[in-house]
Order: structure tokens, then sequence, then C-alpha cells
């Protein structure tokens, strides 16, 4: 068979690098999953490095190199990294969701469950950054020609992989020791009214959130708590240990009063095995009521530092996440309170 028979069969394939591309990337996302890397850029960026490798290897090989083959290379890759993120959620739609039933299945199916859902985000992340990629490119040239009003020859697309391939890199280090980081302090605070007195409200606190109180759609993709097995109240010095379980198994969240001043309480983060541990380091959780005019304003805030990288995409997933878990506090105690002074 002539080189040129084969060329002209792997350009009518149209869909094989597509797929050897989600096949490589998935396989190095799974290899750095495996490492202490795993919530750097190396995990949720550099995937796309590999998938714009593939399809400069397919173009190079049926000798599509026109002048423009550079646009081809990153639409194409653009393409991949959509259908992977349309792919993988839909399998995770379809898998069983075990939030509560870890245990029961051993420890196989959470762990492929587990898999699934971070190759879910990394497949959004890869498919966001592949676009803003293909976009930028676009205008970028736009903007060449109408500055300089030159076409792009083939050395030109060649440069300008070169250049968005160690964008890309740089970015995929963001996390890693030694190089860089952005702020990974992050704070949420949900505030309500309740129709109830402060004395009420306090006296409310004393007893944990129950884990049966209903949660947003959101926030049930993520370990969920499921048992309050010491509850000592908002005094100082009071242990609270909360069980959280999810795909990824099990573990304990113990807090302790590490502050109390009148109608306020801390709760200092004293450990956390829990599954959260591994994206988001909890600080502390503070109740602090004040009095209104039709009862009182219960604020409960969250401090907490994000262990993900890149920022730009898991710092406002997680302020989403944690402003809605802390909204979760605050209504069930003011149901509880307002429930508790209507007796």
């Amino acid at each position: 068979m002539t080189m040129y028979r084969v060329a002209r069969m792997m350009g009518s394939v149209r869909w094989l690098p597509h797929l050897i591309a989600m096949a490589l990337s998935m396989r190095y996302a799974w290899g750095i999953s495996q490492t202490p890397y795993v919530t750097t850029g190396l995990q949720f960026i550099a995937p796309l490095l590999l998938i714009m490798a593939v399809h400069l290897v397919w173009v190079l090989a049926v000798g599509a190199t026109l002048p423009g083959y550079a646009r081809v290379v990153l639409r194409r890759s653009m393409v991949t990294a959509i259908a992977l993120a349309a792919i993988i959620p839909l399998i995770e739609i379809m898998s069983p969701q075990p939030s509560y039933a870890s245990s029961e299945l051993g420890d196989f199916l959470p762990g492929i469950l587990a898999t699934l859902f971070c190759l879910t985000v990394l497949s959004g992340i890869v498919a966001v950054t592949a676009l803003a990629v293909f976009l930028s490119f676009i205008v970028l040239g736009y903007l060449v020609r109408w500055v300089f009003g030159k076409k792009r020859g083939g050395m030109n697309d060649l440069a300008s992989l070169a250049v968005v391939a160690a964008l890309i890199i740089a970015a995929s280090l963001e996390g890693l020791p030694q190089t860089y980081t952005f702020e990974t302090r992050g704070h949420a605070t949900a505030t309500v009214p309740i129709s109830a007195s402060t004395d009420a409200v306090w006296q409310t606190m004393q007893t944990a959130t129950t884990p049966e109180a209903p949660l947003p759609a959101l926030l049930g993709m993520f370990p969920q708590p499921v048992a309050v097995p010491v509850d000592e109240g908002t005094g100082l010095g009071a242990r609270r240990v909360v069980v959280i379980q999810g795909r990824e198994g099990r573990g304990l969240l113990q807090l302790k009063v590490s502050e109390q001043v009148d109608k306020k309480a801390v709760f200092k983060v004293v450990s956390d095995a829990s599954p959260v541990a591994r994206w988001i380091a909890l600080r502390a959780l503070s109740y602090e009521i004040e009095s209104a005019p039709t009862g009182s304003l219960l604020h409960v805030s969250l401090t907490y530092d994000r262990l993900l990288s890149p920022s730009w995409a898991f710092d406002p997933m997680m302020r989403v996440a944690a402003r809605l878990a802390m909204s979760v506090l605050a209504h069930d105690t003011k149901t509880r309170a307002e429930a508790s002074e209507a007796v």
C-alpha cells in the first residue's frame, strides 16, 4: 500500500483522531490522578496538550499542511474536548449515585464512580479551555491581519501552535510546588432573618443541623453529612463530629468551639478525614446572631482554603458550593428556631 493511499485512508476516517485524542488524554489524566499532582493544572489543563498533539500529528500525516492548518488543529481539538465533556457526564448521569451507600458496594464501584466524577469536572475544564483558546486564536488572527495586512504562511502556523502550547504549559504549572498559585483562601456567608428571639435561635444552635435537611441539587453531587455522633453544643471547647460520606468513601470532620462570645460561636476544624478534604481545606465555621425588628438575623460563615487548580475554574465553583452549604445550615436553624418558638 503506497503512502498516498494510506494518507487518503487516514483522511477519510475523520472521527479516528478524535477517539485517539480522547483515549490518550483520559489515560494521561488517570496517571496524574495517582500522583501528588492530581490537584494541579497538570491534571485539569495539560490533557489539552495531548489532544492538540494528536490532531497536529494527524494533520501532518495526511499532508493537510496548507496555510491555516493551525486553525484546523485548534478547531478539531476544541471539537474533541467538547465531545469529551458531553460523553463523560452522560456516563456519570447513567451510573448509580451511592452517596449514602458506598460501604454496601465494596471498594471497587465507589472508586470507579469517584473517578467518573473527577473526569466530568476535568473534561468540562478542558472543553472551556479549548474553546477559549480557539476563539482567542481566531480573534487574534483577525487583529493581526487588520494591523499588518498580511495573510499567515505555513511557517507561521507551526509558530502559532508553539505559542499556544507554551501558554497551555504555563497554565498547567499552576498549583505545583515551586511554581505559582493564586489566592487560595475563601470565605462564604449566608444571612437569614428569623421570626424568633435571639435566645430561641441560640438554643436551637445547641443541636447540629440534621443530615436529613434538604439539599440543593448541586450539593447532591458531593459527599454529604450522614450522621453527627458527637454534638456538645456551642459552649467554649464543645466538640462536634460529623460523618461525611460519598462515592469517594467516608470520614470524620471534627470541630471544636474555639471562640464563644455572647451570641457568637466559632467552630474551628480540628481534623478532616472526610472525602471533601481532597479538594478543600475547611478552616472554621461560625454562627452569629443579632437582634432585628422582626426577631433575629443569623449569619453562618465558612472559611476555607482551595486545594485545586486552576483558580479561574475552582474559585467560582467552591464559592457557589460553600454559599449553598451555609444557606442550608442557616435555613435549617431558622426552621427549627421558628418551630420551637411557635410551640
